[in-house]
């Protein structure tokens, strides 16, 4: 993996590969978290934000935040569409322009655009699809999550210890035990300050103090730093949010091909499966969504991601024969295309915002330039539906 690193040009690749390997999850939540890691990895807080700095210039960080539990945070789902090739670029940048849109592929199948669409409240996002459909023309299938087997856990990229080693696990205890709840932010703030990290907190020495005078900014009386950081603890305390640290964009680091595959398990073997699924090491997402008859009739979602596309279809040959699965009807839609990844946003300061429906002409030329580079017919990002 440090050999791909650096040929994105990263300057120390081995400062590189060990930030994205420590702290996809645990993420120390303390006031300056940069001289915490630095300190762990034998570097200096200065290198160490300068590093993720760089990483984020070269698109391999797409930023530094929280991951929501979606039950919690508000309501989503995964979407599909099935259009003509011809329009597939015209359709997938209508569907970009909305705010609600955080993930959006072309994949190999007659459902050719997927993309996750999150929401405050079920109302919200049902609206938000009705004129989604109003807007493209095409009918939207619609599969929100069931059940989740494995989901949003982090990526190797290393060899030298498990993600889960002895230092994330001090960490993640030091997050956790220390919550004080009379130190909380009254409701008005914790909305806000959910509305400012959804895309990430600022690299820099104290970024919940940045976060502190934004709110404080707000609503006219200063906020404590320590209020921000027992609020992020007790968020991930009460499972809200569901990790906190690097969100990777996994294309850049390597990881070329991706696939969905969709399984139709009977419903009485559906978590047998998950979890076989799950236990697997082969599966880097599995859960469970409705069947829509007589369109769609899988149930079971996981996502792999790989190298190369031979190695995809060898992890697909591996479930089938490990958990005898050769007569269950299943299909591989392989990622060819990627038209936006970005954090989940659940959370609004007014109803119904929407980015602008009208693409620059230069933004769409810059994704036509984007997926020109796209010889291979796959193509990975960060794992399409988290």
């Amino acid at each position: 993996m440090r050999e791909h690193i650096t040929t994105i040009n990263a300057r120390n690749p081995e400062l590189a590969e060990s930030l994205l390997h420590y702290y996809q999850k645990n993420f120390p939540l303390v006031e300056r978290p940069f001289l915490m890691m630095a300190e762990y990895l034998q570097s200096t807080e200065t290198e160490v934000i300068s590093m993720l700095e760089e990483l984020a210039k070269n698109e391999i960080l797409t930023r530094v935040g929280p991951v929501f539990d979606h039950k919690q945070a508000g309501a989503s789902l995964l979407a599909a569409v099935s259009v003509p090739d011809d329009a597939k670029n015209e359709i997938a940048l209508k569907i970009n322009a909305f705010a609600e849109v955080n993930h959006n592929y072309a994949r190999d199948h007659h459902y050719n655009l997927w993309f996750v669409v999150t929401a405050p409240d079920k109302d919200y996002l049902k609206d938000v699809l009705d004129r989604m459909e109003t807007e493209i023309g095409y009918p939207v299938l619609r599969l929100p999550m069931v059940k989740s087997y494995h989901i949003d856990l982090g990526f190797r990229l290393s060899d030298k210890s498990p993600l889960e080693d002895s230092h994330s696990a001090e960490v993640s205890v030091s997050g956790k035990h220390l919550v004080d709840t009379k130190k909380l932010l009254g409701a008005f703030d914790q909305h806000h300050l959910r509305c400012m990290i959804q895309q990430g907190i600022p690299i820099c020495e104290r970024p919940f103090e940045q976060l502190a005078q934004k709110l404080s900014e707000k609503n006219g009386k200063r906020v404590a730093e320590e209020k921000i950081i027992n609020t992020l603890r007790y968020w991930q305390q009460t499972g809200l949010i569901k990790r906190f640290g690097l969100i990777t964009n996994h294309y850049r680091l390597g990881y070329q091909s991706n696939a969905m595959v969709v399984w139709n398990i009977p419903d009485e073997l559906i978590d047998l499966v998950g979890s076989q699924f799950k236990a697997s090491g082969l599966v880097s997402l599995c859960y469970q969504r409705p069947r829509r008859l007589p369109e769609w009739p899988y149930n079971l979602f996981c996502m792999i991601h790989s190298k190369d596309k031979a190695s995809t279809i060898a992890c697909v040959e591996q479930l089938v024969s490990r958990y005898q699965l050769k007569q269950v009807p299943k299909e591989v839609l392989f990622t060819t295309q990627q038209f936006k990844q970005k954090g989940g946003v659940y959370t609004y300061r007014t109803a119904l915002a929407t980015e602008p429906k009208q693409m620059p002409a230069d933004s769409m030329n810059n994704l036509m330039l984007a997926n020109a580079s796209l010889s291979s017919p796959v193509y990975s990002a960060a794992g399409g539906d988290r």
